[in-house]
């Protein structure tokens, strides 16, 4: 009786893949025929059910024509100082992807707790040096995975609606890590820009008392011609990190033997319990430019 059902489950399992690589396979085809017939003008969106093809009909204007959406973006930032523009590149190679959400650093130059999104300082003592002059308001410095200053916002002219979203995740429901980033840009004609920025990091924690949630919104926008240019960026952060003051006793890691009942990390007393750290930062900056030359130059 077990051979027999073991059999069965076998051939059950081979028609399955069968099945599945056929559907596969015929889907792939429909979709060429209809690339193929939008390129000869004639491709009708309707399916004949009595036939194995697609309707072969003379079209409207609708789809009388393939037009290409235009593909082409510009982003860049501003000078912090003087407000100028400066050329940027939007980063979308694959190399080192699954790095970018680590809050250890891409190159893991930074130590932190051990949760995403919890507080970081950076092991070569020049950057921290820096940092701490960079910014009026000390208590983001350790959030400069998130918090972004204004000076490294990106402005966006594009031909076409252009969209990114990246997702990490990582661990269980328990103790996991995700982080969803979502930019949308557009254009209302050649000078006016205006996009979109939604950051959102939730890291449930490996011990106690250590989960963070953070948020990060951002709306801008730019108008440039040949005598104005001006740009607006808003941003909002709410940033929420729970303190555990480590755990009660690091005997419970390096001489968990000497215990009676084996721990788990999330199972081992911590200092703190309830307490939490809380930043909201708002950020508004308008700049603008005005080129007198062009005006009253002579001609």
């Amino acid at each position: 009786m077990t051979n027999f059902a073991y059999i069965m489950k076998l051939k059950l399992k081979y028609i399955f893949l069968f099945v599945i690589g056929f559907t596969i396979q015929a889907n792939a085809q429909i979709v060429k025929d209809i690339k193929n017939n939008i390129q000869k003008g004639n491709f009708n969106p309707g399916y004949n059910n009595n036939s194995s093809s697609w309707n072969e009909i003379s079209c409207d204007s609708t789809y009388s024509s393939l037009e290409e959406v235009p593909e082409s973006i510009y982003v860049w930032h501003l000078d912090p100082k003087f407000g100028g523009l400066v050329s940027a590149e939007i980063d979308t190679l694959q190399h080192l992807f699954q790095n970018q959400a680590l809050t250890s650093g891409i190159y893991g130059t930074y130590n932190f707790t051990g949760n995403l999104g919890a507080p970081r300082i950076s092991r070569i003592f020049s950057n921290n040096k820096l940092q701490a002059f960079a910014n009026q308001f000390i208590f983001k410095n350790h959030y400069d995975f998130f918090v972004k200053p204004i000076s490294e916002h990106l402005f966006t002219n594009t031909r076409s609606p252009f969209t990114n979203i990246t997702y990490h995740e990582c661990g269980d429901k328990e103790h996991g890590e995700d982080r969803i980033t979502a930019k949308f840009a557009t254009n209302a004609g050649k000078k006016l820009g205006l996009g979109f920025v939604v950051d959102y990091l939730y890291g449930r924690g490996y011990y106690q008392s250590q989960n963070t949630a953070h948020f990060k919104g951002a709306v801008y926008a730019s108008y440039i011609s040949d005598n104005y240019t001006s740009h607006l960026v808003y941003q909002l952060h709410h940033l929420k990190n729970s303190e555990n003051g480590g755990i009660e006793d690091d005997l419970y890691i390096t001489e968990p033997e000497s215990f009676s009942t084996t721990y788990e990390t999330w199972d081992m007393p911590t200092n703190l319990k309830k307490t939490w750290n809380k930043l909201n930062i708002n950020e508004l900056s308008f700049s603008q430019r005005i080129k007198l030359g062009n005006i009253f130059g002579s001609h």
